[in-house]
């Protein structure tokens, strides 16, 4: 498991490499063909760019340890996944050494919170 930082670097999930998760191990959204999906409603969320975890804006969200936040033109809507089945609980990863702070992004960090853009 991954560990995913916010843009203070902070925790706020985990990668599996095609489902993020909450610190609690809950399935939170599901990575399908470039894009991220809510695992709830099949919501598109954004893109996922080699680490990078985009809003609907092309901006960041959150990132993973060793990939280098930064900005990407508007993405296109893509059409709706078909529904995958529900991963097993993982089992708990041990707590990550929290990173530097993310840089600074040319065009900004995403205005939407971890949170907020989970339920956008």
């Amino acid at each position: 498991m991954t560990p995913i930082y916010g843009r203070d670097a902070e925790l706020t999930g985990w990668y599996d490499g095609m489902n993020i998760f909450s610190l609690d191990l809950d399935w939170l959204a599901f990575h399908n063909d470039g894009n991220l999906f809510s695992a709830h409603n099949l919501k598109w969320l954004g893109p996922v760019d080699d680490g990078l975890f985009l809003d609907r804006e092309g901006k960041p969200v959150a990132w993973i340890e060793d990939c280098t936040p930064s900005t990407s033109t508007k993405p296109i809507k893509p059409p709706p996944p078909s529904p995958p089945a529900k991963p097993f609980k993982p089992l708990q990863p041990i707590d990550p050494t929290k990173p530097l702070k993310a840089l600074i992004i040319q065009d900004g960090w995403s205005t939407l919170t971890w949170q907020q853009w989970l339920k956008a």
